[in-house]
């Protein structure tokens, strides 16, 4: 069939689609409503005007930011919609406006008064002044900060720089002038990496102030302003002298014996809340260890006034990054999200999800059992090129990877979320107040994890304020947050092609990112490990396949594998259980068959509105890459929507997978 025949018979879409519900025995009243409810939803989002073999996203996609009107201000894509719905959804929950009647933990838990609290503290506050911040947090305890471009009264003498770096740091302040990051150490233990100054120069906020001071009549303030410049290219001097990466790891204690030139007594204490006999145990990855030895020492000679005027512009530019954006709808749940994502998920469990919880987890570890097996199947392909160890070390892999439904602690009653929260305050007036408290427990809580030595509840989820999935290696597990679980992404009552082709995927998705190149660095357990990833120079199909994919343009190597390599993963799990004739009672003249709805369906994840209007970080490409690169890959496509075999029709010849 012609690309021109097939366009012009696509606008019966939507009949073919009904008839298919009607040939499936979709009713008008039961589960099968979520099916005809979807088919015409898909239906909504296409345009059926484009060509599918020359612009597969448009067509499966071109209708979606209509069928959306009027969203930019809540979301602007299939991703954002699941934070929108989601936030939406809670507050209904938090002012008591549900049909049903409302749960008494309303008026007996801890957890959900100071949630109501904060967000209503928070809505009250018309308008966010980064500047507010400073009457709160101090640079001491009990010692006001200078004002702009004024000397500070306190004396310089008695002021150890290292330790408003601490309470600085203590709050989520990072990368001036170091860096630091928890990382996982392995399965159970976590480590603390050091690195030099990564937040060189000013944010546009800061160099407001800068300017402010150089502008001045003041011959004071423009003094400052120039010797703020001067440190920050004296700092950048040394990193750049400081770029040779090298690594070494030693505990907290060492570090302190090593650099005397900072104080790093002072510098943890702060941060971490602990005594000195605890540093012995804590772990670190030092990285440029002399960058550290010589930052001590300027420090130390640079004017105590320069310093603190820097902390304070500083401390002012990362807290305007941290205010609420009052241009985002449901600003302030977002922002919470952000905060206490933990706070909020139990809510919803509470109040939703667990009423739904035993029909639904049913059909998504269904769906993930099976694609765990044909992944296993998978493996059998490759066992002339990975060796007997290689091969258990993979089949272990795939067999202990876990699913985390909702991505909560995985406990048997509440008392972890008592403890997990008493220490975060909330009071009824204050938004900067709630807003530092928030943000020092949220670091807090990441900090105690150096403590952990057994496997912990803290262990079974991650704190992830998104409502897309995600995989985390170190603990070899996949997880579904409850943004996700919602129409028209997904229905325990969808049809199984539907949820192949969208749940299917996604899990394809996160399952290769633990074998993509990354995820090969680590076990079944969520442990660091060799075995593989020294071997894969000498293995050269798996090389070709990645020389395949790296031919390709894509912002990130490992995310292609994982889309392409997961979509096909989802499909073959479908289409192999599914011989042809059982998969749907097609009309026999119908245009659209199952393997044509399946890539449909696929492709509506990524909608989003025109991808020119709107960017992505580096991590991923923009839908408008990764739709296409998805279906040009995959061996069935053309041959499913009758492509002609044209260069401008097959977008790649050479079709790369790497699983």
């Amino acid at each position: 069939m012609s690309s021109k025949k097939s366009k012009t018979m696509l606008p019966i879409l939507l009949l073919v689609m009904l008839k298919i519900a009607l040939n499936f025995g979709y009713h008008s009243h039961g589960p099968q409503d979520a099916n005809v409810r979807l088919l015409k939803t898909l239906h909504s989002y296409m345009d059926t005007s484009s060509d599918p073999c020359q612009n597969f996203y448009q067509y499966a996609c071109g209708n979606w930011e209509n069928a959306h009107p009027n969203i930019t201000s809540k979301y602007v894509d299939t991703f954002g919609s699941l934070d929108y719905i989601i936030n939406k959804r809670i507050k209904f929950i938090l002012q008591g406006r549900r049909r049903r009647k409302i749960s008494r933990n309303f008026e007996n838990n801890e957890i959900y008064r100071k949630v109501r609290s904060y967000l209503a503290v928070c809505e009250e506050q018309k308008k966010f002044e980064p500047e507010q911040y400073l009457t709160v947090f101090k640079p001491l305890p009990g010692v006001e900060w200078p004002e702009n471009g004024e000397e500070w009264q306190y004396p310089l003498e008695q002021w150890n720089v290292w330790s408003t770096l601490g309470r600085l740091q203590a709050m989520g302040f990072n990368g001036f002038p170091l860096s630091l990051e928890l990382k996982h150490e392995n399965a159970t233990h976590f480590r603390l990496e050091l690195d030099k100054v990564n937040l060189l120069g000013f944010t546009a906020f800061e160099q407001k102030i800068v300017d402010h001071l150089e502008g001045s009549l003041n011959w004071n303030y423009r003094q400052l302003a120039m010797e703020m410049e001067e440190f920050l290219k004296t700092l950048a001097a040394l990193r750049k002298n400081h770029n040779n990466f090298k690594e070494e790891k030693i505990s907290l204690a060492e570090l302190m014996q090593r650099v005397p030139s900072v104080d790093f007594e002072e510098f943890f204490e702060n941060l971490l809340g602990l005594q000195r006999e605890f540093f012995e145990n804590i772990q670190m990855v030092v990285t440029n260890l002399a960058y550290f030895q010589e930052l001590g020492e300027l420090l130390r000679q640079t004017p105590g006034q320069t310093l603190i005027q820097m902390l304070r512009i500083k401390f002012l530019g990362y807290m305007e990054k941290q205010m609420p954006k009052v241009e985002n709808h449901l600003h302030c749940l977002q922002h919470m999200r952000d905060l206490v994502p933990l706070a909020l998920d139990y809510i919803y469990e509470e109040e939703v999800y667990r009423h739904q919880r035993n029909h639904s987890d049913g059909v998504i570890k269904r769906i993930f059992h099976r694609m765990q097996g044909k992944f296993l199947e998978i493996l059998q392909q490759h066992q002339q090129e990975f060796s007997e160890p290689e091969i258990a070390l993979l089949e272990e892999k795939i067999s202990r990877m876990k699913l985390n439904i909702g991505n909560l602690p995985q406990v048997e009653d509440g008392n972890f979320y008592v403890h997990y929260f008493r220490h975060w305050y909330v009071t009824d007036n204050d938004f900067y107040w709630n807003h530092l408290n928030a943000l020092q427990h949220h670091h807090q809580q990441r900090f105690k994890l150096l403590q952990l030595k057994t496997a912990q509840p803290q262990h079974t989820f991650v704190i992830w304020p998104y409502g897309s999935p995600a995989f985390q290696p170190s603990a070899n597990m996949v997880v579904i947050p409850h943004a996700y679980l919602r129409f028209p992404i997904f229905h325990p009552d969808f049809h199984d092609l539907f949820l192949y082709a969208e749940l299917g995927n996604t899990l394809g998705h996160e399952i290769m990112h633990a074998f993509d190149i990354n995820g090969l660095d680590f076990d079944g357990q969520g442990n660091p490990t060799t075995l593989i990833s020294s071997t894969l120079p000498n293995k050269k199909a798996f090389f070709k396949s990645l020389r395949c994919f790296s031919q390709q343009r894509s912002a990130s190597l490992n995310e292609k594998i994982a889309d392409i390599s997961g979509f096909n993963l989802a499909y073959a799990t479908y289409f192999d259980q599914h011989p042809p004739g059982e998969v749907f009672q097609f009309h026999p003249h119908s245009p659209l068959g199952a393997k044509q709805l399946f890539f449909i369906k696929f492709a509506q994840f990524f909608c989003a509105i025109n991808p020119k209007r709107i960017t992505y970080d580096e991590s991923h490409d923009t839908p408008l890459y990764r739709v296409p690169q998805v279906v040009a890959n995959h061996r069935d496509f053309e041959k499913v929507f009758h492509c002609p075999a044209t260069k401008k029709n097959r977008i790649v010849l050479e079709k790369c997978n790497l699983w």
